[in-house]
């Protein structure tokens, strides 16, 4: 009769010793999910302390304080959207306002010809920065009377 006794005995502890288990593993998770919460706020925490303690370390270094920069209103224009933007479309550069801005300026000569003039013609060119060269091709007459105008470099 016994050995019926230490069976009922042994099943009830196992019983009790897995729900008690269970109940310990619950409390486990629990407890883990509260510290990686704490970790978070105490990082907070840490980094809000620093720059107290880096503000106060000037303030008695007498060093100026930090400066309070401004939003720059950009999430405000991104929000809105770009309606007012995009109806306004960029003009074209134009050669007339590129001439205060000549780089340099190279002159044609045929042989053989009398001077008549110029004909300017201006290339945008691009050397390691843009740069604008005048080629002011001279106009020349011929001896029997033609007019020649002076061709441009090869390469243009």
């Amino acid at each position: 009769m016994s050995s019926g006794r230490d069976d009922s005995f042994k099943t009830m502890a196992l019983a009790e010793l897995r729900a008690l288990i269970g109940s310990l593993v619950g409390d486990v998770r629990m407890l883990r999910a509260e510290v990686e919460a704490l970790r978070v706020e105490n990082c907070k925490f840490v980094e809000t302390n620093d720059e107290l303690l880096g503000d106060e370390i000037a303030r008695m270094k007498k060093l100026p304080p930090r400066p309070s920069i401004k939003p720059s209103g950009m999430e405000k224009a991104i929000e809105q959207g770009n309606s007012g933007r995009s109806s306004h479309k960029r003009r074209g550069r134009d050669a007339k306002h590129d001439r205060d801005r000549l780089n340099r300026e190279v002159v044609v000569k045929p042989s053989g010809s009398r001077f008549k003039g110029y004909e300017t013609c201006l290339v945008r060119d691009i050397v390691l920065e843009a740069e604008l060269v005048r080629y002011p091709r001279e106009r020349w007459v011929t001896p029997d009377g033609k007019t020649i105008i002076v061709p441009m470099p090869d390469g243009l």
